[in-house]
């Protein structure tokens, strides 16, 4: 299929509304990815997210972050294109990783390090992402010199200010903090919340909190207890965890307060 001087060459996933393709623009015989998003059957509030997602993409730059390019629509079909990662995301990453053991401790720390530089390029911004997960963390190179980028900021907020809060509900379950699940006003600090979910999978290979149903996990997560890391790791690691998944955001660590540790933190 042929849209705008871009082939779409593969699928690559789906959401709601929108299905990811790669694709090659004619024009350089360059590859992209594409997301397609049909506005037919959309709300006017879902077409506002829509083009709220174009806006963030084109907002936010750094080197962890998705690289937005260029934005059209054709016969009501909305396209977004963006950098392609083509090592596919965290979560394929983590489940070819399983079968060989516990990642290890100094690829665990690069892995955090490159996705907290990612989450601080957008707190600068006054930009949440609020729906940070496996599947939106890309994989733009693996092995020893693994190197990734924090993508899909479809349900991002751009904040007026650095205490501003935002209200609606949204996320993956496994990694909407607490007072999310509460429905009270967030911040900046949820973000943190699903890092700390993210730095455990990277861990365990699982959710730090998992539950049968909405309601168990819900209860889980406003706990705040889980089971630790595997004794294998670094004290210094099993402590930035704790920091980071504190029910409270008021006590949460921040992106400043994780980098500034840095040194010290990459050799436990």
């Amino acid at each position: 299929m042929q849209v705008n001087g871009f082939v779409l060459l593969k699928f690559l996933g789906k959401g709601t509304f929108g299905a990811v393709y790669q694709a090659r623009r004619e024009a350089d015989d360059k590859i992209y990815a594409i997301k397609k998003v049909d506005t037919r059957r959309m709300s006017a509030k879902e077409r506002a997210d829509a083009v709220n997602e174009i806006r963030v993409l084109a907002s936010v730059s750094g080197p962890h972050v998705i690289t937005f390019f260029e934005a059209f629509v054709e016969a009501d079909i909305l396209y977004i294109v963006t950098e392609f990662a083509q090592h596919g995301d965290m979560l394929a990453y983590l489940k070819a990783k399983r079968r060989q053991g516990n990642i290890p401790e100094q690829t665990v720390w690069s892995l955090f390090i490159q996705m907290c530089l990612g989450v601080k390029t957008m707190h600068d911004a006054n930009i949440l992402h609020r729906d940070l997960k496996a599947a939106n963390v890309f994989m733009c190179a693996t092995g020893a010199n693994a190197y990734l980028k924090l993508g899909d900021l479809g349900v991002a907020k751009v904040l007026k200010h650095d205490e501003a809060l935002a209200r609606t509900q949204v996320g993956t379950p496994y990694y909407v903090a607490p007072e999310v699940w509460r429905n009270k006003a967030y911040n900046s600090k949820c973000d943190m919340w699903s890092l700390g979910c993210l730095l455990y999978e990277l861990c365990t290979y699982r959710p730090p909190f998992e539950a049968e149903s909405m309601e168990g996990l819900a209860r889980k997560v406003m706990r705040g207890r889980y089971d630790p890391i595997p004794s294998g790791y670094s004290h210094s690691l099993r402590t930035l965890v704790a920091k980071l998944l504190v029910v409270e955001p008021a006590h949460r660590c921040v992106p400043n307060r994780c980098l500034m540790s840095l040194s010290a933190l990459t050799n436990p």
